[in-house]
């Protein structure tokens, strides 16, 4: 038997609004369990007789990790930890092992929600669209899913709906990737800049702008002595060849912005007027 479909969901311009309320989400940032929280019930709170969750899948790409409900019992997710995808597995897993929509327009009739068959009754979902999450790369991230309270199929719209949630899942979910990634780039280079045991420090328009503990220690100064001094303000008048050091120190630095490596000897002084050389 094949069941109504629902005429009360969204039109384009819903469609429209849900989209940029969500993208002013992902774009804030955040942690991604609030910002998937928060795109489920932004879905909720303009559709009526529905509920959403989001599934991820674990680095391995066979089991369920973790996922966002925030309008089902918190057993929802704890059912769902660990379970893992495929051709046997319920409407999210099969959806996740194909990498297609799964429809399941009456779960008290589907063998694969036995399992829980409790959780509908508690919850009164009757229906279940699930939609594969597939990032930008290909990679299969979780499923988007909509939980109806009344057995049926999902008209057009609602398909419409289901497509563009996952694509925006899936962005939150990258975006949280890089950010996460990024931060733990900066962390390891941090570490390197820190304990290295070379002066190492950043330059903008030709000032000091940041530098290791290693640099104040050589230079015998604190971070207030340098930043937003010049390099030449660091070395006396010339170097040893007879060379304006204020005028090789700009040239070099202007090479280097220009994309042309530079290694060179350079006589500095500490702050205590103390020269060195040193390996630049």
């Amino acid at each position: 038997m094949t069941l109504p479909t629902s005429k009360n969901y969204s039109t384009r311009q819903q469609l429209d609004k849900l989209r940029l309320a969500i993208l002013e989400k992902i774009a804030s940032g955040g942690e991604l369990q609030d910002i998937l929280d928060r795109l489920l019930l932004i879905v909720e709170g303009e559709l009526p007789d529905i509920i959403c969750s989001i599934l991820l899948i674990d680095p391995t790409g066979q089991y369920f990790q973790w996922g966002a409900a925030p309008s089902l019992p918190n057993t929802f997710n704890a059912m769902f930890q660990g379970r893992p995808i495929g051709p046997d597995s319920c409407a999210c897993g099969v959806s996740a092992y194909t990498r297609k929509r799964v429809i399941v327009e009456d779960i008290h009739t589907q063998p694969s929600w036995n399992d829980y068959r409790e959780l509908a009754k508690t919850t009164g979902i009757a229906a279940c669209w699930a939609e594969p999450i597939i990032s930008s790369q290909g990679e299969v991230l979780g499923t988007f899913s909509i939980f109806h309270r009344k057995r049926l199929a999902p008209d057009d719209n609602e398909i419409q709906l289901i497509t563009h949630m996952a694509h925006l899942a899936g962005l939150a979910i990258e975006r949280n990737r890089f950010d996460s990634a990024l931060t733990a780039s900066e962390v390891r280079y941090k570490a390197l800049f820190e304990q290295a045991n070379d002066a190492i420090f950043l330059l903008e328009d030709g000032d000091f702008i940041e530098c290791n503990d290693k640099t104040l220690e050589i230079y015998g100064c604190t971070r207030k002595d340098i930043l937003f001094k010049k390099p030449f303000d660091f070395s006396p008048a010339f170097q040893p060849d007879g060379q304006p050091s204020k005028v090789l120190a700009e040239k070099r630095i202007n090479d280097a912005y220009n994309g042309t490596p530079q290694r060179f000897e350079w006589r500095h002084l500490r702050l205590d007027g103390t020269p060195f050389d040193a390996d630049v």
